[in-house]
C-alpha cells in the first residue's frame, strides 16, 4: 500500500494520556518464553527516517533514568552483553563514514554536563575496551 507525505498512515497508535503515577505504561509486553526474540522490528526497506525513534520534551528527562532504560538484575555469570550493536556486513567505504555508535551531544553550557560517562563498581577486571587488532592503517583512538 502507498502511504502519503502528508497523511500519516498508522499501523499500531498508542495515545496513553495518563498524567500521572510512575506505575503507569503505555505499552507492556511481559513474556515467558525461555529462547528466541520477544520484540523485533523489521526495517529493512527504509531508506530515509529511522527504524525507531523516541522524542522527549524538557519534562521527559527530568528522570534519572533517562531516555532509555536497560536494566537487568541477572545473576548469571556467563558471558552476556547488555546492549549490543552488531553491523553484520564486512563492507565499508573510504570516506563515507559508517559508525557503530555515533554521539552527538549539543549542549554548550554547563560544567557538568558528559557526552560520555561510565560509572563501574567492578573491583577487577577492565572498565573499557578498544580492540583493534585487525587495524592496518589509521588509529584505533582520536
Amino acid at each position: 500500500t502507498a502511504g502519503s507525505n502528508t497523511n500519516a498512515i498508522v499501523g499500531l497508535d498508542i495515545e496513553f494520556e495518563m498524567s500521572d503515577g510512575t506505575a503507569g505504561r503505555a505499552l507492556r509486553i511481559n513474556s515467558e518464553q525461555t529462547d528466541g526474540t520477544v520484540v523485533d522490528i523489521d526495517a529493512n526497506k527504509i531508506t530515509t527516517g529511522a527504524a525507531l525513534s523516541i522524542s522527549l520534551l524538557d519534562a521527559g528527562l527530568n528522570t534519572t533514568d533517562g531516555a532509555v532504560l536497560i536494566r537487568s538484575d541477572s545473576t548469571s555469570t556467563s558471558a552476556h552483553s547488555l546492549f549490543r550493536v552488531h553491523k553484520d556486513e564486512t563492507n565499508g567505504h573510504a570516506s563515507a563514514a559508517i559508525v557503530g555508535v555515533d554521539i552527538d551531544f549539543d549542549m554548550t553550557a554547563g560544567a557538568a554536563g558528559r557526552a560520555l560517562r561510565i560509572l563501574s563498581d567492578q573491583t577487577d577486571g577492565i572498565v573499557t575496551e578498544i580492540n583493534a587488532d585487525n587495524l592496518t592503517s589509521g588509529t584505533a583512538r582520536h
